[in-house]
């Protein structure tokens, strides 16, 4: 969506200085991490399915029901795993190189997932990133459609 890239863009430019601002790199660790986001998502889903099948009283549609809710925590947790995976290397830009270097020296940070430390404007680089991802062998075809068909949700 638009107003995603435009965060994106108005992000970049601000990390890396360009259009006549100073740079600076992002407040670590945020004091909206992407797992805290993650977790507020997860139990909004899961109130979604439960409204969604709340009406009925049937041992087949609470599994049904169950089920879904765990093929959302097994992609969370593949989006998660994703993310620390490719984090350093795809999602940084250069000018952040130096801090992130200098935080994983911290022996707290060096022990904690990036997605505790990093906010979200992280993952919305992710989502931009899957592309290249796909060409590169990172993630298959049909992670890259289960992604974008739920990050939708997000």
């Amino acid at each position: 969506p638009e107003t995603l890239r435009e965060i994106l863009v108005y992000d970049r430019a601000q990390i890396n200085g360009t259009a006549g601002t100073a740079r600076r790199v992002s407040n670590v660790p945020s004091a909206c991490p992407i797992s805290d986001m993650l977790i507020a998502f997860r139990k909004e889903v899961d109130k979604r399915i439960e409204k969604r099948f709340r009406d009925i009283n049937d041992a087949d549609v609470f599994a049904r029901m169950e089920k879904m809710k765990q093929n959302w925590v097994k992609f969370i947790q593949g989006l998660v795993s994703l993310f620390e995976k490719v984090f350093a290397r795809y999602l940084l830009y250069r000018h952040e190189t130096q801090q992130f270097v200098n935080i994983m020296k911290d022996e707290g940070f060096r022990q904690s997932r990036k997605c505790h430390i990093y906010g979200c404007e992280y993952l919305l680089r992710l989502f931009v990133i899957l592309p290249q991802l796909i060409d590169e062998g990172c993630i298959s075809e049909d992670q890259d459609a289960e992604i974008k068909m739920k990050s939708r949700d997000l």
